[in-house]
């Protein structure tokens, strides 16, 4: 949860350092709270918020300056190569499909398929899903115990657009993706509705990219059902909608 909470901010503070016009005190000031942030943010070993934060970031450089996201990517790099053998081993396992909670992921999201196909309009509704996940797929003892616990106990599966599709179905699953959508259309004109080197530019280029780290999260963990990490969003999508207004 802190980790999916920090990815909006982490990513709004890194384009005000970009795109706003701020004087040399605030440009030192924005730098050292988004170097902060990130180094909370590595350290919280979540991969999937890795790569939201590299999604929303290269998403704002893709707008605005486009030529540093060679940077980003070389940033990225070095920050790998640096890091504490921890950091290392944990964000290369992101490109290991045996890695266990990777493993509990692709189970879960498997099982998934299988349950829905038994209420594919309305889903099973707003509950907790280990019980019934547990009653209606037989548990494969090739599993190890480890994976197979996380697999039928954690009660939901760790994935926004799966867990949308279980809870509300087919048609829930579109509505809410159509509901994003119109999110990030309403956003985008805030951004475009400005022109120019300015904060007021600068801070709906912050929530665009926050709305792209958090969907990327969101593809490997619950985070929609964080009310923490849904907070934060409603309020950056509020800075934003707020700022086409004024």
């Amino acid at each position: 949860t802190s980790a999916a909470t920090l990815v909006p901010a982490t990513i709004i503070t890194f384009a005000l350092l970009f795109a706003s016009p701020a004087s040399r005190k605030i440009k030192i000031l924005l730098a050292v709270a988004a170097l902060l942030q990130l180094i909370a943010l590595f350290y919280s070993y979540v991969r999937g918020a890795y790569l939201g934060f590299f999604a929303g970031v290269g998403f704002v450089l893709l707008l605005r300056k486009p030529k540093l996201i060679f940077a980003l990517i070389g940033a990225a790099v070095l920050a790998v190569w640096l890091a504490p053998e921890s950091l290392q081993t944990r964000f290369l396992s992101m490109f290991d499909l045996s890695n266990a909670t990777i493993q509990v992921r692709l189970v879960q999201w498997q099982h998934a398929l299988e349950m829905i196909r038994h209420s594919p309009i309305f889903g099973f509704g707003w509950v907790d899903l280990g019980a019934l996940h547990r009653q209606m797929i037989p548990l494969d003892p090739s599993l190890p115990a480890a994976i197979a616990h996380d697999v039928f106990y954690i009660g939901h599966f760790h994935s926004n657009p799966v867990m949308w599709l279980m809870i509300w179905g087919i048609p829930g699953l579109l509505l809410v993706l159509l509901f994003f959508a119109k999110l990030a259309q309403l956003e985008w004109r805030a951004y475009r509705a400005q022109s120019g080197q300015s904060f007021e530019a600068a801070l709906p280029l912050g929530c665009l990219g926050a709305l792209a780290g958090f969907f990327v999260t969101g593809l490997f963990d619950w985070t929609f059902g964080d009310a923490e990490t849904v907070t934060i969003l409603w309020i950056t999508a509020g800075l934003c909608l707020r700022q086409k207004h004024s």
